[in-house]
């Protein structure tokens, strides 16, 4: 990574919901680990760009200390303005080599690489778990993400094709596009017959087709681009005295959301490091998000059901149809999916909690209020047999492992319900003035249209539905905004004012179910 190359292409920096303090903080307590309090975290993120992933944090972590450390003064650039811009006084952005960290930088509960250790040399590779281990507090957590093998064994051909192609183009919006023709071009010459080559191409072509031109040229075209095995990583981390904590992705270290067989035969690996490296060669694995501890940090690997009481739990798994009350009776099956998996659930406190969960979808509720919620609509008052069908029949551990629910320590710091004069972060009206894509309250990226990205400059709680309708209806009238109704444009006068109060309503409910309000 030099500076020369991302000055000159500046890579587009968002947030990574997987890195924020307070999930590490939860997968931490997860297995055990006593990490320290998000809420007032030391946080230091190595290779932060523009400050996309870590400016978010430290204006929803008020408390917290941030420090992020990048090597591209014209990416740090679009930091410090916004810095500037928010008076945030918890956060500094430091124009620096990773490699110049010198031993008193200072102590961090939190150390954050992501996208950075498979694209810089050895010496700076080496250097992030020097850091990680030299600077991260005693029960802190390192996360730390890398392209893995075997996975990229494939993807390396298809870069090897592109750079050999893009070679004589200096111009990087050329090189992009260059680069995206000859993969095109290889596609299109496979005959018609259904090759994995070329549905593995199809593939790779529709990721990269959905992503800037940055990422092409960042992740798939630079210079050095250095896929590894999970066991060589976890090596290099052990010379440092760093263990291995987990995976931000829990169901990809759970050997039973594997074939039977398969299951069977790595459970009987007793070796962690060793079983997850098996697991990484049977889904062909090309990315990993690593969380890293000192190495005699106390783990608990053997979780009992019981484990899950004590976080809010969320589901992205709805009823796979319209649920009747035949449904709710004890016996009668009912599925519930997330598009990749199905649960099928029969028993009636079970298929209630789920649906109570999908119902509450956007926003984390806490065990004892979906204990209380189940007793309250099933009329069962013996709290011990609820938290049983639970932890043991519905098995909310097992749900969390293959990745049918979700974990946190809180509830969010967002609402779902829209308050009367609604708000967003002055961090989202900053950003929705710069571009398309804002950073939601569940640290997300979020992609807001037209109409959402004049709506969100209003919500700063000083504006009720009538204001806000008033000045979507002057920025209509000068043009700067199309009304629509079924598809077609209606002409700016005063008989619009419902259709404006309508979709202003309409936005404010959407902004809420994307975490934008707070």
């Amino acid at each position: 990574m030099t500076r020369n190359r991302y000055d000159l292409v500046p890579y587009f920096s968002h947030p990574f919901q997987k890195t924020h303090p307070e999930h590490l903080f939860t997968l931490a307590r997860l297995f055990g680990v006593a990490a320290p309090d998000f809420n007032q975290a030391r946080v230091l993120e190595l290779g932060c760009a523009g400050g996309g992933n870590i400016i978010p944090m430290a204006v929803n972590l008020p408390r917290g200390r941030f420090v992020g450390v990048d090597l591209s003064k014209k990416q740090l650039q679009w930091g410090w303005d916004l810095v500037t811009q928010l008076e945030l006084d918890n956060i500094r952005l430091e124009h620096m080599s990773i490699g110049d960290i010198e031993p008193d930088f200072g102590q961090f509960d939190y150390i954050i690489c992501h996208g950075v250790y498979s694209w810089v040399p050895p010496d700076i590779q080496d250097k992030i778990l020097s850091v990680c281990r030299r600077h991260l507090s005693t029960s802190g957590i390192a996360y730390i993400s890398y392209n893995c093998l075997p996975g990229w064994n494939f993807i390396k051909s298809i870069r090897d094709m592109m750079l050999y192609h893009v070679a004589a183009f200096e111009d990087p919006a050329e090189k992009a596009e260059q680069a995206r023709s000859m993969l095109q071009f290889i596609i299109n010459s496979q005959d018609r017959s259904d090759k994995a080559y070329t549905a593995y191409l199809k593939s790779e072509m529709a990721v990269l087709s959905r992503q800037r031109d940055s990422y092409l040229l960042h992740d798939h075209l630079e210079d050095i681009n250095d896929p590894i095995y999970f066991h060589e990583f976890m090596a290099r981390a052990a010379q440092h005295e760093l263990d291995y904590l987990g995976d931000t992705d829990l169901f990809t270290m759970y050997p039973d959301n594997l074939e039977e067989e398969v299951a069977a035969t790595i459970q009987k690996i007793p070796e962690r490091i060793k079983a997850e490296q098996y697991m990484d060669f049977v889904r062909n694995r090309r990315f990993r998000s690593t969380l890293l501890c000192h190495r005699d940090t106390q783990i608990n690997r053997k979780l009992e059901v019981s484990t899950i009481e004590q976080f809010f739990i969320l589901t992205r798994a709805f009823p796979a149809r319209d649920v009747v009350p035949a449904d709710m009776e004890d016996g009668a099956p009912l599925n519930f999916t997330t598009g990749e998996a199905t649960l099928t659930l029969r028993g009636r406190i079970p298929k209630t909690a789920m649906l109570i969960l999908a119902q509450n979808c956007y926003q984390p509720m806490a065990y004892d209020e979906l204990c209380d919620r189940i007793r309250t609509e099933t009329g069962v008052r013996h709290g011990a047999y609820i938290r049983e069908q639970l932890n043991d029949d519905l098995n909310l551990i097992r749900l969390l492992f293959a990745g049918l629910i979700r974990i946190s320590s809180t509830a969010g710091p967002y609402t779902t319900a829209v308050a009367k004069k609604p708000e967003v972060t002055r961090l989202v009206r900053c950003q929705a003035l710069q571009g398309e894509v804002v950073a939601n309250q569940r640290h997300e990226p979020t992609v807001l249209n037209a109409a959402e990205r004049i709506l969100v400059r209003y919500l700063d709680g000083r504006h009720d539905l009538d204001r806000l309708t008033t000045r979507l209806e002057k920025h209509i009238s000068s043009g700067d905004l199309k009304l629509e109704l079924d598809g077609r444009e209606l002409p700016a006068s005063s008989d619009t004012s419902s259709h404006v109060s309508q979709l202003c309503k309409s936005m404010l409910k959407t902004l809420a179910e994307h975490a934008l309000l707070i």
